[in-house]
């Protein structure tokens, strides 16, 4: 559970550091897949609230994990918060991302290949 901090408002601000990966195939050839990785990664270092990005790529299978720590409420705002950045930073390379809502949906129904959990609990 978020630890709770009262603002001098007197509201609550309530925010976590989560590291989440995320994983998705791509069609690309493995040498074009490579040299757009390199623009998706300079692009996801720009993208506002990460740290700590990170892409790993199958490049023969097409197979390529985004990582990254944010903060979020929760683990589901994690997760989506890491899916708009990743998606943001995919279209700033000029890539497209036809179908991604059929990948939010498989997170909805857990049939997503994801990992989320608080920052602290990541092992290095």
């Amino acid at each position: 559970m978020a630890q709770e901090v009262w603002m001098l408002e007197g509201g609550r601000l309530m925010a976590r550091s989560y590291y989440v990966e995320l994983t998705c195939v791509s069609s690309a050839v493995a040498s074009d897949l490579e040299n757009h990785l390199d623009a998706v990664m300079d692009a996801l270092q720009s993208e506002p609230g990460i740290e700590d990005a990170d892409i790993g790529a199958n490049l023969e299978e097409g197979t390529v994990q985004f990582c990254l720590h944010l903060d979020a409420e929760d683990s589901s705002d994690a997760l989506r918060k890491a899916h708009v950045r990743v998606r943001s930073a995919l279209h700033s390379a000029g890539g497209a991302t036809p179908g991604w809502e059929r990948m939010i949906q498989a997170i909805q129904d857990d049939d997503a290949a994801t990992t989320v959990r608080p920052s602290e609990l990541a092992s290095c």
